[in-house]
């Protein structure tokens, strides 16, 4: 059953989230190589950035013709208009711009299409793509796979689902511990306040039936018998010895 708490976890839509934001994966970027589609997945030229994002159900597309200093935006009439790496640009998805990558060089000149998805929508596509099975319940031990027409995208994917539920899986014991350790230090105060509580009552229990401190009145109490029967002792001794000298001096006068 705990495996297969687990494995719900792992498919769950809020990790897929996590993955879906830290991989940008709403965002995609594609070029022609003839009648051919190439997906850039990590090999873009250029990389877009939201600045600010207006909620949309639609998915955008932008199409740029990469420059050495800027790009030149194509709308979808034909229009053309030029902008500069770095600079903002509000569109009918949000405010974004465009920064240079390390592949810059490779595509100058070249055509590239942007595809913005919904973050929902994304998340829905790669969380149906994904596939989650325990293999034996008896030895639990989940596989996990996914379907992406780029290899290093799928596995970027589920490296970073299993990084994000190791971390999950984490942050909640660690929640827990805490928990358990505030129960307990709750607990202790408690036990503390109930114990100085009584000690309080005891002390007025005592002063009111002149009990102030039975251990030290005890002591006091033992210390002086102890004293007076020591002077009784001393006190038969002397009439002992008085006794005795006078039986001795009637003894010795005696005719």
């Amino acid at each position: 059953k705990i495996a297969e708490n687990e494995v719900e976890i792992i498919s769950s839509r809020k990790l897929i989230n996590q993955v879906v934001n830290q991989l940008q994966l709403e965002t995609s970027y594609t070029s022609k190589d003839g009648l051919k589609t190439v997906d850039l997945y990590k090999n873009s030229p250029i990389s877009l950035t939201l600045e600010k994002e207006y909620e949309a159900d639609q998915k955008s597309s932008l199409n740029v013709l990469v420059k050495e200093s800027g790009f030149t935006l194509i709308e979808q009439g034909g229009s053309k208009k030029d902008f500069s790496y770095g600079q903002s640009i509000k569109g009918s998805f949000g405010i974004w711009k465009l920064n240079p990558t390390s592949k810059l060089k490779d595509f100058l000149g070249k055509e590239i299409m942007i595809t913005i998805s919904p973050k929902a929508a994304a998340a829905e596509l790669y969380q149906k793509a994904l596939q989650v099975s325990l293999i034996n319940k008896l030895a639990p031990t989940i596989s996990l796979s996914i379907n992406d027409k780029v290899p290093q995208r799928g596995q970027d994917v589920l490296n970073a689902l299993i990084s994000n539920y190791i971390l999950a899986s984490t942050s909640e014991k660690s929640e827990n511990s805490n928990m358990s350790i505030g129960f307990i230090d709750k607990k202790l105060d408690s036990l503390r306040t109930e114990l100085n509580a009584a000690e309080g009552a005891v002390e007025v229990y005592k002063s009111g039936n002149s009990l102030t401190d039975i251990n030290s009145e005890s002591k006091s109490y033992l210390e002086s018998s102890r004293i007076n029967e020591m002077k009784l002792n001393d006190t038969k001794v002397q009439i002992d010895i008085i006794e005795g000298n006078f039986t001795n001096t009637f003894q010795l006068n005696s005719p």
